[in-house]
Parts: C-alpha cells; sequence; structure tokens
C-alpha cells in the first residue's frame, strides 16, 4: 500500500473506535509514557504535547497534560499554534493561565504566551495515524511534523502515540523524519537507539 491508501484506511479504522475505547487506550498511552520514558527530574525539560482533535478521535493527550502538571514542575509544556498557509508550527509556553482556542479544524491552540523555539525542545510528542517498525510514521499528509523536527536539536526524543500496533515498512521520502519511540496501549518501540 502507498501513503494514501494507508492513512485513508487507518482513518477508517480510528472511526470505528467507540469514545470509551479511545480513553481507555489514552489512558494506558499515557501509563506507559510515564512509565517507561525516562525524564529527567532535576532539569528543566522543554516538551511539545500536542492537543487532540476530538473529532479524529486522537490519543487524549490531555490525560498527560494533566498528569505534568501535578508530577512534574520541571517540565515546560509547549503547545503548537499552526499556520495553514505555509504548514508550519509556533510553540507557546503553557501554563495554567493559557487560554486555549479551537482554530477552524478542531485543534485545541494557545492564544498567546513565551515563545518557545523547536531547538529548546528535549521532547516531542507527535500524533500519527501509521508507524512502521523502523519508526517511519504517516500523519495526515500536510507535513507539518517533519518541517518542524528538522528543526530539533539532534538529541531531541521524538514519540508517537499510537492506538494501534506497528506495521510493515513504509516507503519514505527524503523529507519524512523518524520517530524514536512509539507508544501503543500494549507496549513502548524504540528505533534505532544505541
Amino acid at each position: 500500500m502507498n501513503k494514501k491508501q494507508l492513512r485513508k484506511l487507518y482513518i477508517k479504522k480510528r472511526a470505528a473506535l467507540t469514545m470509551e475505547q479511545c480513553h481507555t487506550m489514552s489512558v494506558a498511552i499515557a501509563d506507559n509514557f510515564f512509565n517507561y520514558i525516562e525524564i529527567p527530574l532535576l532539569n528543566p525539560i522543554y516538551l511539545h504535547l500536542f492537543l487532540p482533535i476530538k473529532g479524529k478521535k486522537e490519543v487524549d493527550t490531555f490525560i498527560i497534560l494533566d498528569r505534568i502538571l501535578a508530577d512534574y514542575p520541571n517540565i515546560k509544556i509547549a503547545l503548537s499554534k499552526s499556520n495553514f498557509t505555509n504548514y508550519s508550527m509556533q510553540f507557546y509556553e503553557f501554563t495554567k493561565e493559557t487560554i486555549l482556542i479551537e482554530n477552524t479544524y478542531g485543534i485545541p491552540e494557545p492564544v498567546a504566551g513565551n515563545l518557545i523555539k523547536p531547538e529548546q525542545l528535549d521532547f516531542v510528542l507527535i500524533p500519527l495515524l501509521v508507524v512502521d517498525e523502523t519508526g517511519n510514521r504517516i500523519g495526515y499528509g500536510k507535513g507539518f511534523y517533519d518541517r518542524f523536527l528538522a528543526n530539533c536539536h539532534a538529541d531531541c526524543k521524538k514519540i508517537g502515540l499510537f492506538f494501534e500496533k506497528s506495521i510493515p515498512l513504509i516507503k519514505v521520502n527524503e523529507f519524512d523524519v523518524p520517530l524514536d519511540f512509539c507508544i501503543t496501549p500494549d507496549k513502548v518501540y524504540g528505533f534505532g537507539l544505541a
């Protein structure tokens, strides 16, 4: 299958999930994130967190957000604001005072805040539709994340969140940036790490 066919298939599979299934799997993914991803506790850490498009039944990352706010005062959360003219994103530090508004695509975004540069990020949590056994991902096809990940520092951990299991190799192009990890409800996959 090519990317277009895989995207269509996995959009259909996700649409068939119930909201209860999405919630249960989102809780398991959040548990796996905190149980298996090593997050330093002393130094400030910058983590990009995508917020879910509820209409597309994405992983509910508000579960992760709430736990970070409660238990990880050293983690600075960066939320993105999308520019659909040039398919780029800007990142704003999230605080308890941050106002979120859904854009026309249903993505909750910060109205304003302190800007965070991609080079500052230590961890990036990434939405996806499909991932393969080597960490290549397929999103919605606009290239937002591939453009932005190319500007992150070399040690930044790129982590996909995925309701399904991995699939056979996907044909990628020169712009694709592979993940370091993929977290599913059942397992954490590591890709190409020493």
